[in-house]
């Protein structure tokens, strides 16, 4: 009766737990040796699959890709025929040529071409385990005798192009079982280490994963070893979903394989956030928004302030030699919808413009956005209006003369920054056909932007996720799409980041303020800045997600294997799902003392604790609703670990409950 190997393969991991040792621990192990020998595969070398044997499917793959053939059950077949060069070669190792020699099924012109796939598939695949790379490199700092020694079929000269490859270099031997037909399973290939090392003085000790192989075969030879326990998973946010696709467990591997550790509990944070979820995620738009501009034939690119500055980092970095070109526009709600009350004819066109400028319509707010001065103060009680009404509560009679008010005090500086608006687009080269990029959402800027260009500029919005309002009928026109989620499709995904909207444009933030108007400097005209709404450990906090995340766009990149393949939308998804579905409090925490800018500036998460809500629940009720960090604001408040996401999503689409922002949508 065969053993299950799931259960055999727990016994190992058991074993290498009790027996072994971490590669931190190992210097102090290794500075009583003279010599030290590396086990090569799963210790200096890990593979960027989730199992050695997925690299046989990848070959299968490209066999397909360059000969149009499929090889039913090539997988199987590999296996197969590996089993039966073991069986044949009676104790010593086989090698790569034997074993497709046993693949009588396949004829031979194939198997030549399958046999340098998978030497060039194993290479492509390779990479260093950095802590190994870190104790490899302190034993020949201080001048130890390096050795690799590895049961393995691949020929030699394969094995040193792959240590290569991962920067190996200045080992003095390489006891390879293919080359010495001897294996360290059999303790025979550590009898040639011996006695070609006999000659020098001192301890050579043994270090690798397999527990048979590496630790007690070679203490049965006479050489010191040490267990390596293994890797754990390094991962945060991505634990291998149910019914995963293999190109989406082979992605997993890589984040597994190449994730940074981070410094401290924070860096950490970051390490996870950038490099598992914001990294993956910029690659997946990228090549996606690199396919748009090829199904559209549109050659010019635009990334919108501020989140489009990220976004244009990693395009480049992608794609350096790009036939599009690409530019950074600066933009904004305020900057383009403000000077477009020039045009505005009575009250209802006001509030049509003023409605996705801010979350808080009080009069107090629209002063501010539209730099009405102290005299609009002074004259709203006229009006028998006050600052903190809402604009869209105001009584009837008073709708016309608040408009005229407006007009009054505000008509020249509307005037004049709509023609400096104007003025940059056209300076900018903002005409023709155009491809705006940015993190998305409505599209309000897209519209805003159609309204100064007018038939000067066709306009292609591709974002990372759109969807209409409560009312649509400003945006249904748009020609807009979204990468994750567009109207009307991927509804859950549209959920998801509805209730986390402040935390995704926050990822996405760079360290510069938004967009508050433009103004002249010499011939030219410039965008004139707001302050940063935050700044101190939350932007610093921020820089450092967002470096991690180019880290992994840069290594995604370097891959021969993956720079050229797309990645998985469910990789992309199931990060984003673990980090924001049901954020832990050390995420949350992280996020705390940032601020968003919105018409005014308001704390991202809640003000009070649950104790003072439970006291004041009208305020609980107004300021849930104001967030658009909705399941961060739950976390933040009742810290336990209730389904969030699912317990909002029933009230929304089931019980049909709508906030008073989106009633406003409505009702206008």
């Amino acid at each position: 009766m065969g053993i299950d190997l799931s259960f055999k393969n727990r016994v190992k991991r058991a074993g290498r737990f009790i027996l072994g040792t971490s590669p931190e621990k190992l210097g102090r192990i290794l500075e009583k040796a003279d010599t030290v020998s590396f086990d090569l595969f799963d210790s200096l070398v890990r593979r960027d699959v989730p199992y050695p044997d997925s690299v046989h499917q990848l070959v299968a793959e490209k066999f397909f890709a360059r000969t149009g053939k499929r090889i039913p059950d090539y997988s199987l077949k590999r296996k197969q025929a590996e089993a039966a060069a073991y069986a044949h070669a009676g104790g010593r190792e086989m090698t790569l040529r034997e074993i497709f020699g046993e693949m009588r099924s396949v004829e031979p012109e194939s198997r030549a071409l399958l046999m340098k796939l998978e030497q060039e598939t194993e290479w492509e695949v390779c990479c260093a385990d950095p802590k190994m790379k870190e104790v490899f490199d302190q034993m020949k700092r201080a001048g130890k005798h390096v050795l690799i020694t590895s049961d393995m079929y691949l020929p030699e000269p394969l094995i040193h192009k792959i240590l290569d490859h991962c920067g190996y270099c200045g080992y003095e031997n390489l006891y390879l079982s293919s080359s010495f037909g001897v294996t360290k399973a059999s303790g025979q290939l550590y009898q040639q280490l011996t006695k070609h090392n006999k000659s020098r003085p001192g301890k050579i000790i043994h270090i690798g994963d397999n527990i048979k192989s590496d630790y007690l075969r070679a203490r049965q030879a006479g050489i010191g070893s040490s267990l390596l326990r293994g890797q754990t998973n390094p991962l945060k946010f991505h634990t291998g979903e149910r019914n995963e696709t293999f190109a989406a467990a082979c992605c997993r591997a890589f984040l597994a394989n190449h994730k940074p550790v981070g410094r401290n509990g924070r860096d950490q944070m970051a390490a996870a956030i950038g490099y598992e979820v914001l990294g993956p995620l910029l690659v997946g738009y990228c090549r996606w928004l690199k396919a748009q501009a090829k199904r559209t034939g549109i050659s010019k690119i635009f990334f919108l302030s501020r989140e489009g500055r990220l976004l244009k980092n990693a395009y480049e970095e992608l794609y350096p030699y790009r036939e599009e070109t690409t530019a950074y526009l600066y933009v904004s709600r305020q900057a383009l919808q403000v000077p477009m009350l020039s045009r505005c004819r009575n009250f209802h066109d006001l509030c049509g413009l003023l409605k996705p400028l801010m979350r808080e319509h009080t009069l107090k707010s629209i002063g501010e956005s539209c730099h009405l001065g102290g005299a609009y103060e002074k004259k709203l009680p006229a009006l028998g209006l006050k600052l903190e009404d809402d604009l869209f509560r105001i009584p009837e009679a008073a709708q016309e003369p608040y408009f005229h008010l407006i007009q009054e005090l505000g008509i020249h500086y509307f005037a004049e920054q709509f023609a400096l608006a104007k003025a940059y687009l056209s300076q900018e080269g903002f005409f023709g056909s155009i491809i705006l990029s940015d993190i998305g959402w409505h599209g309000t800027m897209q519209w805003a932007l159609e309204k100064y260009c007018q038939d000067e500029a066709r306009l292609q919005g591709c974002y990372i996720g759109c969807w209409n309002p409560a009312a649509a009928q400003l945006y249904e026109r748009l020609s807009r799409s979204g990468y994750l989620t567009s109207p009307g499709k991927n509804k859950e995904t549209e959920l998801l980041l509805r209730f986390s909207c402040d935390i995704m444009e926050t990822l996405f933030s760079n360290s510069e303020g938004s967009v508050a108007a433009y103004g002249r400097k010499e011939d030219k005209i410039i965008p004139v800045l707001r302050e940063k709404e935050w700044n101190g450990s939350s932007l610093e906090f921020v820089r450092r997600v967002q470096g991690y995340a180019m880290d992994f766009v840069k290594d995604w990149n370097r891959s021969p294997l993956y720079s050229q393949a797309d990645m998985p939308e469910e990789l992309v998804l199931a990060g984003l799902r673990r980090m924001l579905q049901n954020p832990s409090l050390c995420t949350v925490n992280c996020f705390k003392k940032c601020r968003f800018l919105d018409g005014t500036l308001r704390n991202m998460l809640p003000n009070h604790s649950a104790v003072w809500y439970i006291l004041h629940p009208e305020i609980l009720i107004s300021d849930f609703e104001k967030s658009s960090c909705k399941l961060f604001f739950l976390k933040d408040v009742f810290k336990i670990p209730l389904p969030w996401f699912w317990l909002l999503k029933f009230v929304r689409e089931t019980l049909k409950i709508k906030s008073s922002n989106q009633k406003i949508w409505l009702e206008q």
